[in-house]
């Protein structure tokens, strides 16, 4: 008995394992497609200079393609919202 739960345990860590590395693989080629440049400035990206840096930078996905975005353009756009919500709630009280 203890020899088939051995073989299960043994198993069941296998596939896990393959499960893993398979999503690791995954990951690792989207972030390879991400580029080196910003998409809205074209402001140079270094994930190995400066990793203090890189890890402000966002990424958003458009059509299951991965794009970078510098904190400086995020930090426009997150304006734009506002502005628009803001624009919106205008709207809204006077109607």
């Amino acid at each position: 008995m203890t020899k088939a739960l051995r073989r299960f345990k043994r198993n069941k860590t296998k596939n896990k394992k393959k499960i893993l590395n398979k999503s690791l693989k995954e990951v690792k080629r989207r972030l390879d497609m991400l580029g080196t440049n910003c998409r809205s400035c074209d402001k140079p990206f270094s994930r190995l200079e400066n990793p203090e840096e890189a890890s402000n930078w966002m990424v958003y996905v458009i059509d299951n393609e991965p794009n970078l975005m510098c904190p400086e353009c995020y930090e426009t756009v997150q304006e734009t919202k506002k502005a628009w919500a803001e624009e919106m709630e205008n709207d809204k009280v006077e109607t």
